[in-house]
C-alpha cells in the first residue's frame, strides 16, 4: 500500500529495534530503519534557537525534540529523492495489531482519496491540551473507521502523502516553528488546505516505556493511545 516503509531509531538504542524487527517479520512487513539522532549532537542549533528567539521556540524544551523534528524530516527528503510518493513513518517504541492487514486494507477502503496524512497511531487531547478522551472522536467520525484529525497528537504512526513532505520540508528550510507533531495538530490539522484522517481503533499504540525526548519513564501510553471501546491491549503485539 505504501512506497516505502521507515522507522525512526536511536543507534544507541539497539534492544528497541531488535524488538521492532521480530514484530514486522511477524507480519512480514518490510521496513527501513532510520537513523535518529541525538539530541547532544545538535546542542548547539537548539540553544541557536532558543537564544534568536525564534517563532515557536518556546515549545523546544530540550534539544531531543529538536533532534527528533531533524529525524522526520531527513525521511522525507530521503523518501522523496526517492521518487516514493506515499509512506509510513513508525517510531520504535510502538506495537502494532494483529489484524493490521485487514484493519488497514478496510480503513484505505473507507479514507476519502484526497488524504494528505493518515494517523495509525495517536492520542485524542481536548482543545486546550488540558485532558485526553476517546469521546469527541465520534463528532469527526466520517465512517465505521475513519475519523477527520483534530487534536490527534502523536508521530508513532503516521501516513505522509508527496505534497505534504515537500510542504514540510519547505516550512522547516526557513525556520523551526515548532515541533512537527505540534505542526501537524496547530497548522496541518486545523486547516482547510490539508486533509488529515485517523484510522479507529487505531492500527499502532504505544508502549510504557522510557521517553528520550522528554527524559522520563512514561507509564500511560499504552493506555492513551489505544480507544477502550473497540480494542484491547492484548489485541496488539
Amino acid at each position: 500500500m505504501f512506497d516505502g516503509v521507515y522507522c525512526l531509531n536511536l543507534s544507541s538504542r539497539p534492544e528497541r529495534y531488535a524488538t521492532m524487527e521480530k514484530r514486522f517479520a511477524y507480519f512480514d512487513l518490510k521496513v527501513e530503519r532510520a537513523n535518529a539522532l541525538p539530541g547532544l549532537t545538535i546542542q548547539g542549533l537548539w540553544s541557536h534557537i532558543q537564544n534568536a528567539k525564534s517563532p515557536g521556540h518556546e515549545h523546544f524544551a530540550n534539544p531531543n525534540y529538536l533532534a527528533c523534528a531533524i529525524g522526520h524530516l531527513n525521511i522525507y527528503a530521503t523518501a522523496l529523492a526517492r521518487g516514493q510518493k506515499k509512506i509510513l513513518v513508525i517510531e520504535d517504541d510502538v506495537r502494532i495489531g494483529r489484524n493490521s492487514e485487514e484493519m488497514t486494507k478496510t480503513f484505505m477502503s473507507q479514507v476519502p482519496s484526497d488524504w494528505d496524512m493518515l494517523y495509525f497511531a495517536y492520542i485524542p487531547l481536548s482543545d486546550d491540551q488540558s485532558m485526553w478522551t476517546y469521546c469527541y472522536l465520534d463528532e469527526q467520525r466520517l465512517s465505521q473507521n475513519v475519523i477527520k484529525a483534530r487534536n490527534l497528537w502523536s508521530m508513532m504512526g503516521l501516513v505522509l502523502n508527496e505534497r505534504i513532505m515537500r510542504h514540510m520540508l519547505d516550512v522547516y528550510a526557513k525556520s523551526f516553528p515548532m515541533e512537527i507533531d505540534r505542526y501537524l495538530v496547530e497548522v496541518i490539522q486545523k486547516s482547510p488546505e490539508w486533509q488529515s484522517y485517523a484510522m479507529n481503533p487505531q492500527v499502532i499504540v504505544g508502549e510504557d516505556i522510557y521517553s528520550d525526548n522528554m527524559g522520563t519513564f512514561c507509564d500511560t501510553f499504552a493506555l492513551k493511545s489505544m480507544d477502550p471501546r473497540f480494542a484491547v491491549y492484548s489485541d496488539y503485539i
